[in-house]
């Protein structure tokens, strides 16, 4: 028999199961390339907000123009959740040649990394996780 939640168990457990696109999650990841670690500090809303410019990518340019304006928003996100090293510091950016700000992650990481970074925040904004399954309803 399936045992559904019911409305006053949601409404009793509030603090337990709802959801904030404002609170911050904080993580250390691992980079090989780099030799050292990483600190992450973001919110759900900054994954929303990547989701947002990926969807305003216009469906008809030109597919080179679109993987990169794709590839930037990645970019972007790596960018703005990397709280250790402050990948937007002046003189960092200037040691690197960087034209953009967020050019420091291409020159820093390397592709693969900056997916599985982005990955990584994906799951735990709970955006992946991948743990809602089917229920099979048994009857005797």
């Amino acid at each position: 028999m399936t045992n559904v939640i019911s409305v006053e168990e949601l409404i009793k457990n509030k603090v337990k199961y709802e959801k904030s696109d404002d609170k911050i999650i904080t993580a250390t990841l691992a980079v090989p390339s780099i030799n050292g670690n990483v600190k992450l500090s973001f919110t759900k809303n900054d994954i929303h907000d990547f989701h947002d410019t990926t969807k305003n990518i216009d469906p008809n340019l030109p597919k080179n123009e679109a993987d990169e304006l794709y590839g930037n928003a990645g970019y972007n996100l790596v960018y703005s959740i990397v709280a250790e090293p402050n990948l937007r510091n002046k003189e960092l950016q200037e040691a690197y040649g960087c034209k953009e700000p967020f050019e420091i992650v291409k020159k820093i990481f390397e592709e693969g990394e900056t997916g599985d970074i982005m990955d990584f925040a994906f799951t735990k904004a709970g955006f992946k996780n991948g743990k809602v399954v089917e229920v099979e309803d048994l009857k005797n």
